[in-house]
């Protein structure tokens, strides 16, 4: 790689970015999404023309998701973002691992290059978080450990915990003779608060704000659908919101927000909404301890 280019901001020299349009894309990105969203929240929109349409069948005819309400394309293009959501997160977020899966990683020859932060320099009084990061089998993983340097702080450090590097990390990870290559971590990664990590994946960047919009958009089609399949509306409100990708998928293929099959009779069997908040409430747990 060759050196990296530094852009200034001419009103404040102090204020340096490396690529040079700052945040620019970022910004109209997110300017798009809202657009996006505003449009899809239209477009379900009450229409008092809207009337009931006969099916091909020649059956009597039946408001379909409320004709007009629903726009199938809508429901279509919902599905095809959460598909592309759910590949970037598995492209772009990082897979929680170990140190221990690192280590072993790095014996087997199948790291070569370990980003880390937080890491401490000769001399520190204090344990210190690390995170580390690093690619292996095509895709990112992470790992939270603990760092004890200075001769103080080594004789303190627990032996044989878990997650727990004594001195320097370079040395601890290529103690066995691996060629590794550690260095800083010095991506920008998004603020807190757009930052998750569902089922053990860590995801942050644009991918959050895609589906924060999406989502937003699955909860305003199941809000205004005539009539929901296979769970009430609270049931599916309670899924989605424990397990967006998933539910979101199954209730807009499955739960007829569009009116794709024949009409749903009122009194067939659907998951309840406190059924459905005990299963969220499992799956939210089982979540909280992977993460």
């Amino acid at each position: 790689m060759g050196p990296a280019t530094v852009h200034y901001e001419p009103s404040d020299p102090a204020q340096a970015r490396l690529s040079r349009y700052g945040d620019s894309p970022m910004q109209l990105s997110k300017f798009a999404l809202i657009v996006a969203v505003i449009a899809g929240f239209l477009s379900t929109r009450k229409r008092p023309e809207a009337t009931a349409r006969p099916a091909r069948s020649g059956r009597t005819g039946v408001l379909r998701g409320r004709q007009g309400r629903v726009p199938r394309i809508l429901v279509l293009l919902l599905i095809l973002g959460w598909l592309a959501t759910t590949v970037a997160v598995v492209i772009q977020g990082e897979r929680r691992s170990s140190l221990d899966d690192l280590q072993a990683a790095i014996d087997r020859g199948e790291v070569t290059h370990v980003w880390e932060r937080g890491a401490l320099m000769s001399g520190s009084r204090d344990p210190s978080p690390v995170r580390l990061a690093w690619r292996s089998g095509g895709l990112r993983h992470f790992a939270t450990a603990t760092q004890y340097r200075g001769r103080n702080q080594e004789r303190r450090a627990p032996e044989g915990a878990p997650d727990v590097i004594i001195g320097d990390l370079a040395e601890q990870l290529t103690r066995a003779g691996a060629d590794v290559r550690v260095e800083p971590d010095l991506r920008t990664t998004a603020p807190h608060a757009f930052t998750f990590t569902p089922w053990g994946w860590h995801v942050f960047g644009w991918p959050v704000y895609v589906a924060l919009a999406l989502l937003l958009l699955t909860l305003r089609v199941l809000v205004v659908a005539e009539c929901t399949r296979g769970a009430s509306r609270w049931g599916w409100c309670w899924l989605i919101t424990a397990a967006p990708i998933p539910f979101s998928l199954a209730y807009l293929a499955l739960g007829e927000p569009a009116g794709w099959g024949p009409a749903t009779r009122r009194e067939a069997r659907k998951l309840g909404g406190v059924c459905a908040f005990l299963v969220a409430t499992a799956l939210v747990a089982v979540q909280q301890a992977l993460a």
